[in-house]
């Protein structure tokens, strides 16, 4: 699913994840430059998806270092609630490395039963880095408190298996599909098979991230499953 962008230029993310994960469609045209930026939330602009568009950023990162992807739905009147979460968290993850790179406004759903504001891109150093954080003792009740700052949060991540560049160029659209799959291998030929049409019509995949692990919850729950594939 694409979005035509007004100079007739576009391109298409492409994040291919797990069974588990519904259908999810949207447009993101706003584009918000974070590099090399220290965690200190991964949701302080997304609610502000009508904030104009910035510089482009690009998503840099070397073999075994942990791709995350995450989007929030922040809760309406809680804004409270998530700087007490980020002033909570923020001195655990910041000094593992945890930095956010940018992020991708959403304008718009196409197919989804699920609201985020924005797609936001971050990097560990590696998987021991992500793991430390984990494995701390104060991190299981602070990572609860999660519903009462945001309506859902889904994180998606992956630990890279080889080098990684994406840019993003706020002159064009993208459009980010979480994809709901029984086989693995039916879908796999339904992308190669669109890509040639995709090309004739001046698009491209930007990235297919295969493999990932899904975090999430949607509504009140406080319980956060993990499941990687």
């Amino acid at each position: 699913m694409v979005q035509k962008s007004t100079n007739a230029q576009w391109n298409t993310a492409m994040f291919k994840l797990t069974k588990h994960a519904p259908l999810l469609a949207v447009t993101c045209t706003s584009l918000v430059a974070l590099c090399g930026t220290a965690y200190t939330s991964y949701a302080q602009e997304a609610h502000d998806a009508s904030a104009p568009a910035k510089q482009g950023f690009t998503v840099k990162a070397d073999k075994g270092q942990v791709i995350q992807l995450i989007a929030p739905d922040a809760r309406e009147g809680a804004q409270a609630a998530r700087q007490a979460y980020y002033d909570s968290t923020g001195p655990l993850s910041g000094p593992l490395g945890f930095t956010r790179i940018g992020q991708l406004n959403v304008s718009r759903k196409i197919i989804s039963d699920y609201d985020p504001g924005a797609f936001i891109f971050f990097l560990w150093p590696d998987e021991a880095s992500y793991q430390q954080l984990q494995d701390d003792p104060r991190w299981p009740a602070l990572s609860a408190t999660r519903p009462d700052g945001w309506d859902g949060l889904k994180i998606y991540g992956l630990t890279l298996d080889q080098d990684l560049a994406i840019s993003f160029d706020p002159a064009k659209h993208y459009t980010v599909v979480v994809a709901w799959l029984e086989n693995a291998g039916d879908y796999d030929r339904y992308l190669d098979g669109i890509e040639p049409a995709m090309e004739r019509a001046g698009g491209r995949f930007v990235y297919k991230m295969r493999g990932a692990t899904v975090e999430a919850f949607v509504g009140q729950s406080t319980r956060l499953a993990t499941d990687a594939y």
